[in-house]
């Protein structure tokens, strides 16, 4: 019995030190020390873009590519939608359907789709304004008094241009709805053009270079995931975790990147709410013939409904006898 026992000891122990050799040096334990992640802040601008958007390396350059592609599409096919360059640029028999014009128009075939419709875009406007304020005190920092001005020029200008569209289509002014809606419209559309805008402004003070924005350190943290590497490139941040720091601005970190947008946020919403409320207003300028029209259906809406004619459709302004259709 005991020389069976030893056999089997030696057996076990070779079989132990066979598989032992066996195991590859990346299977074993690690050792304590591991090696870090690389931060957010050493990874590149492209990386950054890339993981962000939650794409692999070919799926990304696939993705890029569609994307000029198609948006070149819209950006040429925008001409079609004015009815003069859509019959020059279209092909040779396909005018000819449009030019009967069956279907004039939603707002005359199917009133009701147009005014539900309405209802939809003011309940979400509504919706999103009331988020708009919720976010608005930490929203890109929220310490920039001009910021927080932008935020709630927005809420009160298209709140209220959208409540007097409302109030004038319901006393048959078609005029003023036509003009109060598109300044709302105008004035939601800023959140499109205040990216483009910062967009380009973050790239202009990343040339020039020397700009900074005030971050709390934990603020901070939250970006860049590494205790040390907050301690290191901002000592001062020992202090506390409310302590506020100057984090340069530009493109080559995300925490870089940030700092950015918040030096441009309230710029290029203030400058992108002057272009589209001058816009705005020269083309309701530059269209009286559209307006005068508007004016001379409401006149007629307003008598077939027993109300009193609004001075912007008075009798006065129906004194042309040019007939007008009472489509919109």
């Amino acid at each position: 019995m005991a020389k069976v026992n030893s056999g089997d000891s030696t057996k076990s122990d070779t079989m132990k030190n066979t598989l032992s050799s066996e195991i590859s040096p990346q299977a074993q334990i690690p050792s304590r020390v591991q090696p870090q992640a690389p931060t957010a802040m050493k990874r590149p601008f492209g990386q950054f873009i890339q993981k962000t958007l939650g794409f692999q390396r070919h799926e990304f350059v696939l993705w890029l590519l569609c994307s000029i592609a198609l948006g070149s599409f819209v950006l040429f096919s925008a001409p079609l939608l004015h009815p003069p360059t859509f019959k020059g640029r279209s092909i040779p028999g396909e005018w000819h359907s449009f030019e009967k014009n069956p279907y004039y128009s939603i707002r005359n075939k199917a009133v009701y789709i147009h005014t539900y419709m309405g209802y939809v875009i003011m309940t979400l406007l509504t919706l999103g304004n009331a988020g708009a304020l919720i976010i608005t005190p930490i929203t890109l920092g929220g310490n920039d008094l001009s910021q927080t001005a932008l935020n709630l020029f927005l809420v009160v200008a298209t709140s209220v241009s959208m409540y007097l569209a409302w109030y004038y289509i319901r006393r048959q002014q078609i005029d003023e709805h036509r003009k109060w809606i598109l300044r709302a419209m105008s004035w939601m559309s800023v959140i499109v053009s205040v990216r483009v805008i910062m967009t380009i402004v973050t790239v202009i003070i990343t040339v020039i270079g020397g700009y900074t924005s005030l971050w709390t350190c934990d603020e901070v943290l939250s970006v860049i995931q590494d205790t040390e590497a907050l301690y290191e490139e901002f000592p001062s941040c020992r202090l506390g975790l409310q302590t506020y720091v100057g984090v340069p601005a530009g493109v080559d970190s995300p925490l870089h990147l940030g700092s950015a947008l918040r030096l441009t946020f309230a710029m290029a919403g203030w400058l992108a709410i002057s272009i589209h409320t001058s816009l705005t207003e020269i083309y309701i300028q530059l269209t009286p013939k559209e307006d005068k029209r508007l004016k001379n259906i409401s006149y007629r809406k307003q008598l077939a409904l027993g109300l009193l004619p609004a001075q912007s459709a008075s009798r006065s302004n129906t004194e042309d006898t040019t007939p007008t259709s009472d489509k919109l």
